[in-house]
């Protein structure tokens, strides 16, 4: 794996553009009585304690690019670099690339299913049809029943097609490349470069982060309160 920088960075307008929208959405969602009050303290702290393991997910696979990239260097000075670093850690290229893609797989689910669907149900009221048990395709069907430009704006910013085909396992790569299909028979497959399957992970980061820092911020002056 030699992608060039891999580094995480926020850029100003994307952050606050999506810091406004999640902004707007709970706005939304408080003048239509969908939001939790006086959550028990208990249960919050569990909820930052799943902020914190998606956290460290993301700080591993970060390490992981960090270690392995080779930042500034032409296609073949990467491929002699990368073999270089996996000898130097004892482990087959093939093994090295595939702890790769694990994680970069495993963090982008994660953020979708713990940052985004659990931190977002956990602080909506069980109305309108929404359950605490609803998957995040449910949710956004409801959330966009209930709020059709929220609605649509939240899957402008979700990429359902690929989180379904990651979870359900209509997947493989060949090489540097992901392929994702429709459904168990691998119809309709789409071919995805590994560096765009970095940057929808890069982009989920943005998205879920300023969604967790949108709820922060609200807490900290008593939105959640009655």
């Amino acid at each position: 794996m030699h992608n060039g920088d891999t580094s995480i960075k926020k850029p100003r307008d994307h952050w606050e553009q999506a810091c406004d929208f999640f902004e707007t959405m709970l706005d939304d969602f408080r003048s239509k009585n969908l939001l939790r009050k006086n959550i028990d303290k208990s249960e919050r702290e569990r909820l930052n304690l799943v902020w914190e393991n998606s956290r460290k997910y993301e700080i591993a696979l970060n390490n992981l690019f960090n270690r392995f990239s080779s930042v500034g260097m032409d296609a073949g000075a990467a491929r002699v670099d990368f073999d270089k670093k996996c000898a130097a850690v004892g482990s087959p290229k093939d093994t090295v690339n595939y702890l790769i893609f694990s994680q970069l797989i495993g963090t982008f689910l994660l953020k979708l299913e713990a940052l985004f669907r659990t931190s977002l149900l956990f602080f909506l009221e069980e109305r309108e049809g929404i359950r605490r048990h609803d998957t995040l395709r449910e949710l956004l069907k409801k959330i966009k029943k209930i709020s059709p430009p929220i609605g649509k704006e939240l899957n402008n910013l979700i990429n359902t097609d690929l989180r379904n085909h990651l979870a359900h396992g209509t997947f493989w790569f060949q090489g540097n490349t992901l392929f994702h299909a429709e459904n168990s028979y691998l119809e309709e497959s789409t071919k995805m470069p590994l560096g765009k399957l970095m940057f929808e992970n890069l982009k989920m980061n943005l998205i879920t982060n300023a969604l967790v820092h949108t709820l922060k911020q609200k807490e900290e002056h008593g939105y959640f309160e009655s």
